[in-house]
C-alpha cells in the first residue's frame, strides 16, 4: 500500500507537471497567436504606409514638374522684361525728361501744382490715391473758377433763365 501511495504521489506530481506544462502550452499558443495577429496588423499598415508613401511620391512629382514649368515660364517672362528693358539708357532719360516737360506744360495751363505732382510721381505709384487726390481737387477748383470767368467774361445776362439785374451788382 505504501508502494501504490508511493506511485499514487508521483503520478499526481506528474499529472500537476502536465498539467501545467498544458497550461504553460497553451498560454504560449494564445501569445503566439496575439503576436501572429500583430504580425498581421502590422503588415497591413506597412502596406498602407506603403500606397500613402508611393501616392506621395507621385504627387511631389507631379509638383516638382509644375514647379520647373512654372520657373520656365518665369524664367521667360524675365528675359521678355529684361528685353524690354535694355532700352538705351539715354532714350530712356530723354522719354522721361519729355514726358515731366509735357506735365509741366499741362500743369501750367491747367494750374494745376506742378512741382508737387513731380514730387508724389517719383514716390507714388501710378493710380495711387495720394496722386489722384491732387488731380481730383485741383480740377474741382479750375473748373468753378473757370465758370465764373467764362460768365464774367462773356457778359452773361441770364442763369437758368433767371435774367440778372446788372445795376444791382454795381
Amino acid at each position: 500500500m505504501e508502494r501504490t501511495d508511493g506511485l499514487l504521489r508521483e503520478l499526481h506530481a506528474k499529472d500537476e507537471i502536465i498539467s501545467e506544462l498544458k497550461k504553460y502550452g497553451r498560454q504560449e499558443r494564445d501569445h503566439v497567436r496575439d503576436l501572429y495577429k500583430k504580425v498581421d496588423d502590422l503588415q497591413e499598415e506597412n502596406g498602407r504606409l506603403k500606397e500613402i508613401l508611393r501616392s506621395t511620391k507621385r504627387n511631389l512629382a507631379v509638383h516638382e514638374r509644375k514647379a520647373k514649368s512654372a520657373e520656365r515660364r518665369g524664367l521667360v517672362q524675365t528675359r521678355k522684361i529684361l528685353g524690354l528693358t535694355k532700352e538705351p539708357h539715354t532714350a530712356l532719360i530723354n522719354r522721361v525728361l519729355t514726358l515731366e516737360w509735357i506735365v509741366r506744360e499741362l500743369g501750367t495751363q491747367l494750374n494745376f501744382p506742378v512741382n508737387e505732382i513731380i514730387s508724389l510721381s517719383e514716390i507714388c505709384m501710378e493710380n495711387d490715391p495720394l496722386l489722384r487726390n491732387v488731380l481730383q481737387k485741383n480740377e474741382e477748383d479750375i473748373n468753378s473758377n473757370d465758370l465764373i470767368d467764362y460768365l464774367d467774361k462773356n457778359g452773361v445776362n441770364s442763369i437758368l433763365g433767371i435774367e440778372i439785374d446788372r445795376s444791382l451788382l454795381d
